[in-house]
């Protein structure tokens, strides 16, 4: 008949718990702090850059006030020039539609460009 030694096993039980526990922990603190980068930031000239929030009307034009903003998309500026400038609808002579009775699951708004 063969015994068992508990007192190895409790401690290889506890080693492998702690060594879970240490790794579960360095993951959690190494994704909380993974994201520094801020948003609406100006460089030492005082021009945009880095990523910027651009609020946007119903229409597809800029909005200043957020509070008003139907849309909102995130751009890159590097040195005060945008990376990815936003063409508005009244540039291409654009429209806004949506198609479906409203609040129905058919509902979409569809972008409509007059060439």
């Amino acid at each position: 008949m063969e015994y068992v030694n508990f007192t190895n096993l409790t401690s290889k039980i506890i080693s492998m718990k702690t060594t879970l526990l240490t790794l579960l922990l360095v993951i959690g603190f190494g994704s909380a702090f993974a994201q520094t980068a801020s948003l609406n930031g100006f460089d030492s000239a005082n021009k945009k850059h880095g990523r910027w929030i651009m609020y946007m009307n119903y229409h597809g034009g800029k909005e200043k006030d957020s509070t008003k903003a139907v849309y909102k998309r995130y751009t890159t500026y590097q040195h005060g020039r945008d990376l990815y400038p936003l063409i508005t609808l009244s540039e291409i002579k654009g429209r806004i539609e949506t198609t479906g009775a409203k609040g129905s699951p058919a509902n979409r708004l569809c972008l409509m460009v007059n060439i």
